[in-house]
């Protein structure tokens, strides 16, 4: 069965970049530009990953999955980090259910390492 990815960031070059990468992956990549968007798609169905900005225009990318960590506990949640994380950081992220953290700029290598243990 194909896994399914749900890609947050509000950078239209990295959504695409990155789902088509991913894509070609084997995975089914869902994109979206806010958490608003993001909460649609949940509703509409499981994911196996969720890969979220930490900057989103609408809500913060680590309040949005301790939003949905209980809705979604068995979904991998990966945060897009904008800068070099301190220690409170890691626990608060690891507290909301994040199970890996990539610092921007990241590659392609470093999102294939993440996401490889799926297939």
């Amino acid at each position: 069965m194909t896994k399914k990815i749900l890609l947050m960031d509000p950078d239209g070059l990295v959504r695409d970049s990155m789902s088509l990468f991913l894509e070609d992956m084997g995975f089914y990549v869902k994109t979206s530009s806010s958490a608003k968007n993001a909460l649609q798609s949940l509703s509409e169905g499981k994911y196996d990953v969720i890969i979220c900005a930490q900057y989103m225009p609408d809500m913060d990318g680590l309040d949005f999955l301790r939003y949905i960590r209980k809705t979604c506990p068995d979904t991998m949640k990966i945060l897009e980090s904008d800068f070099d994380s301190n220690l409170d950081f890691f626990d608060e992220a690891r507290m909301a259910g994040v199970s890996k953290i990539i610092h921007k700029p990241f590659t392609v290598l470093d999102v294939q390492e993440m996401v490889s243990r799926l297939h």
